[in-house]
Formats: C-alpha cells, sequence, structure tokens
C-alpha cells in the first residue's frame, strides 16, 4: 500500500529536487544548479493524491505552503501536465481557497513567458496551457458540488484574462463539470462509489441541491442520493472510460442495504451483480462467462437464518501461509464514529500499510486483521493492493453509523465483516470483496451506544456467518457462532 512518511511526517521533499553537477558527485562546488526532477514529482504527487484523500490530518495543512515554495514561475510551466494532480489533491480536502490561489499563479505564469523571436508563437502557447487548465479545472471540480464550489468558479470568472473568459466562465465551468460527470470522466479513484450513484433518474444532470464533496466518505455515506442506478436495467451506459469492478458493485450493494436498511448481501444480490458486471463492461448476458465461473455464491438455510456460501477460484494450496495481525483497536476511535468525526490521521493508515506491506513481503497467502479495525472508505485501496499481490485478507471494518432517512429515529450502527480475495481472469488480476453483517456489535461498546441513543441493526441480520472456498474452505464467524459450526459444514456443497 502507498505511503510517505518522509513527506507526511518530516515535510521532507529531497526525492523531487536533483541536482545538477558539473564537477562529477561529491563535489559541493560542482553543484551548477537544483532543479525539481519531473519524474519524482509526478510520482510524488500521484502517490500523495491517493493517500491525502483517505486521511484527514492537521499536517496535511503544510501541503498549502509546499506549494508556494515548489512552484516557481519556471517550475509551474514546466511541469504543466502535473497541474490537475495539484488541483485535484486540493478539492479532495476542501481547500477552495488555496485552489484558487494555485490557479491565479497558473495563469500569471503563462502571462510571463517570455520568447525571443517567436514569431508569434508564444501568443498559440499560452493558448494552449491555458486550455490545459481549463481542461483541470473541468475534471477536478466534477467533484466537489455546493455553495463553496460554486463561489470557487465565480473566483475564477473573475481573474481569467478576458481573452479567455469564456472558457473560465461559471457556468461554462459548471456545464463541463457535468458532462466529466455524465461522460464518467472524473477521477473514478477517488471516489468511495461511482459517479452513476450521483446521476439522476434520466442520467441527465447531477443533484446539486446540497453541498457534497464525491471523494468524502462520510458526505456521501449521509447524503439524500439514491444510490439505485445499477439496479436499473433501462439506464444503462456503454462507454465506460474504465473497467467496472466486482468490488465497486458490491461496495454499491452494501452501501444501499445499509442506507435503507435492507439487511445483508444475498446469493442473488451477487449473482445479480455479476450479471451487471458482464452487461455493463462487455455488453455480455452470457451464464458461462470467466466471472461466472470464477466467482459463485450459494443461499443456505440454517438455523431458522439464511447464510452464504461463497467460492472464489484460485489455485489450490499444499500448504498455506496466513498472517495474523496483532493491531491496536482504541475505543476513543469507536466514539468518534458515533459523534461524525471518525480518526482518520495519518499514524492509523500508516499502521495499516506497514501491516498489510510487510505481510506482502513476508510472502503470506492470507492476512487476517481484528474486528472493528478497517474504516470502509481505506477498502477499495487494499482491495486493489491485495489484487496486485494476490494475497487474501480477512478484516473487520469499522462501525458505520447511518443517519435515519425521516431524521426523527435514532442513527444505525452497524457491524461488518469484509472479506477480500483475489482471483485472475485471462491473466489480469483481479479481487472479489464480500461484505457480511454481523449480528452484535463488539461488548464494549454497547454502554457507549446506549449514551449516544444509537441502535444496532441486529433484527435486520440475515445471515450467521459465511464459508468461504478459495482453493481451501473456511468460515469466517465469531466464537458466538462456533457452536453453528457442525451444521454449516454439513450444508456446504461448492462443486
Amino acid at each position: 500500500m502507498p505511503e510517505d512518511e518522509a513527506v507526511f511526517q518530516n515535510d521532507d521533499y529531497t526525492e523531487i529536487f536533483s541536482l545538477n553537477e558539473k564537477d562529477g558527485p561529491n563535489k559541493l562546488r560542482g553543484v551548477d544548479n537544483i532543479a525539481v526532477d519531473k519524474f519524482m514529482l509526478s510520482k510524488y504527487l500521484g502517490k500523495y493524491m491517493r493517500v491525502s484523500g483517505l486521511i484527514h490530518d492537521k499536517i496535511e495543512k503544510q501541503f498549502d505552503a509546499d506549494i508556494e515554495k515548489i512552484f516557481t514561475n519556471q517550475v509551474t510551466i514546466e511541469n504543466y501536465l502535473v497541474w490537475e494532480k495539484v488541483l485535484e489533491i486540493l478539492i479532495v480536502n476542501d481547500k477552495f481557497d488555496t485552489y484558487q490561489k494555485f490557479v491565479n499563479r497558473i495563469m500569471q505564469a503563462i502571462n510571463k513567458i517570455n520568447i525571443v523571436d517567436t514569431d508569434g508563437d508564444i501568443i498559440k502557447l499560452r493558448i494552449t496551457l491555458y486550455g490545459i487548465l481549463a481542461s483541470a479545472i473541468y475534471r477536478t471540480l466534477s467533484l466537489s458540488w455546493g455553495k463553496e464550489s460554486k463561489k470557487l468558479k465565480q473566483e475564477i470568472e473573475k481573474i481569467a484574462p478576458d481573452i479567455f473568459s469564456f472558457e473560465f466562465n461559471e457556468m461554462k465551468i459548471e456545464q463541463m463539470n457535468k458532462s466529466y460527470c455524465k461522460t464518467r470522466m472524473c477521477d473514478k479513484y477517488a471516489m468511495p462509489v461511482l459517479i452513476d450513484g450521483f446521476l439522476d433518474g434520466n442520467n441527465d444532470t447531477i443533484f446539486d441541491d446540497q453541498s457534497i464533496n464525491c471523494t468524502n466518505f462520510e458526505t456521501v455515506k449521509n447524503s439524500n442520493y439514491i444510490f439505485d442506478y445499477f439496479d436499473n436495467c433501462e439506464q444503462d451506459y456503454m462507454y465506460y472510460p474504465y473497467l467496472i469492478t466486482m468490488n465497486d458493485l458490491t461496495i454499491y450493494g452494501i452501501l444501499k442495504k445499509l442506507k435503507y436498511q435492507n439487511g445483508d448481501l444475498n446469493d442473488e444480490d451477487i449473482n445479480g451483480y455479476k450479471k451487471r458486471y458482464l452487461e455493463l463492461n462487455y455488453c455480455n448476458h452470457s451464464d458461462d462467462s470467466g466471472i461466472n465461473k470464477i466467482v459463485r455464491a450459494k443461499s443456505i438455510p440454517m438455523a431458522g437464518k439464511q447464510t452464504v456460501a461463497i467460492k472464489v477460484e484460485n489455485k489450490k494450496f499444499d500448504n498455506i501461509k496466513i498472517a495474523i495481525a496483532n493491531t491496536i483497536l482504541r475505543e476513543s476511535d469507536f466514539e468518534k464514529v458515533l459523534k461524525d468525526c471518525p480518526n482518520r490521521n495519518y499514524q492509523r493508515y500508516k499502521q495499516l500499510a506497514e501491516t498489510v506491506n510487510e505481510a506482502i513481503r513476508c510472502k503470506a497467502d492470507m492476512l487476517v486483521l481484528p474486528e472493528g479495525y478497517l474504516p470502509f472508505e481505506w477498502l477499495p485501496i487494499l482491495a486493489r493492493t491485495c489484487a496486485k499481490n494476490q494475497i487474501a485478507i480477512i478484516t473487520g471494518i469499522e462501525h458505520l453509523k447511518f443517519k435515519s432517512n425521516d431524521d426523527t429515529t435514532n442513527p444505525s450502527i452497524n457491524n461488518l465483516t469484509a472479506v477480500v480475495l483475489p482471483f485472475v481472469e485471462d491473466d489480469y488480476k483481479f479481487s472479489y470483496i464480500h461484505f457480511h453483517k454481523k449480528c452484535m456489535l463488539l461488548l464494549m461498546k454497547k454502554k457507549k451506544l446506549r449514551v449516544m441513543a444509537a441502535k444496532s441493526e441486529k433484527e435486520k441480520v440475515t445471515s450467521y456467518m459465511i464459508g468461504i472456498t478459495f482453493g481451501f474452505l473456511f468460515i469466517v464467524a465469531t466464537s458466538y457462532h462456533l457452536s453453528l459450526i457442525d451444521q454449516y459444514f454439513s450444508h456446504i456443497s461448492m462443486h
């Protein structure tokens, strides 16, 4: 998993600078000048873009000041390809003032370009650079909607040169923002849910009657958006610029069920999402396609409940190497969930990244993380890591709080387990996330729930445990349900 302690903790940017030397290495007098390495700057911003969207930490504020130090006029023009990355980092973190300042800095740098004996080519160069800037603004602002975003568009219109007033007009920017969303060209990897969940039923406009950052999981989770796009076969969009993965669909599915308190993902849901996966990506309606052979689900009645057995085709294991993480769980993190200010500091992310990376280094086939451990919005990046390295992970999800739809009843608290299983399809590496809604919360937290006047969604749970076949059979369950394990094995048959 990506991490960068040098920048996030120590404000160390040495990796993006290079020394131009004349007299060979190790001779200070031979240093001609210090330049920004374009490749390392782009790599650093790409890593920062992914990590900064997952954390909310006071150390991020330093990035605003660092932009002023790094991006001189010359560096700004030389690195025009990273403008969009910087702007996306700022919009993901709701840094509207800094966003405006950086746009203004780019415009000033473009206006100061001076090339001798160009015979008018300097005008063409400026027009081209302003076009690149406009494109970066259109795409990044497609992730943020509401009053602050609207105000930012108005400020950009004010500082734009008259000759480019049309490209930077507020209405033009908003029109292009919506176009980026409708054509799915906004950054998929910055959002916890696909942009389809924010489109209205006619696929025509974006819901912009409330302030929302599409990259912020807390605001997305409690927004009034409908999350029903993938359940409507008449709303197919056939020109996705990326692959819709099974994980995209199951994340959408479990959030919708939790939001509307509709229980757990069952075998019909999973088989339905496999069908949608084939339709959206390949216009394929065949039942004998690869994903149907690789991922299989079966419902099993047991003790008055329905439980789900999952099979994911993978290599056969002669030996299995399992890593068990003994990590720290803090009760204060649970309290912050209830108070709608979850802990997302860098130290917590760093602990997860170090744990996962160590399991990968030790060539573990499976990593087991504690109950209630992983923030939900960190799952997509973890799943991509699992796919890349073909490692399975079982983890508890940090308790999810959902506000009531009518604001008249207490919020619900949900306890989930996630199992991430890697597989290979046509030589491409993927992973599949299966969610299980548990019927009990951690015991130490019941008292806190009563104090916070929230409720557990125990009565909505439809299954006790999940059985997974992944080259070998294993059960995901708490000790509370182990008494049912004999019944479970007697029912399982996943041929």
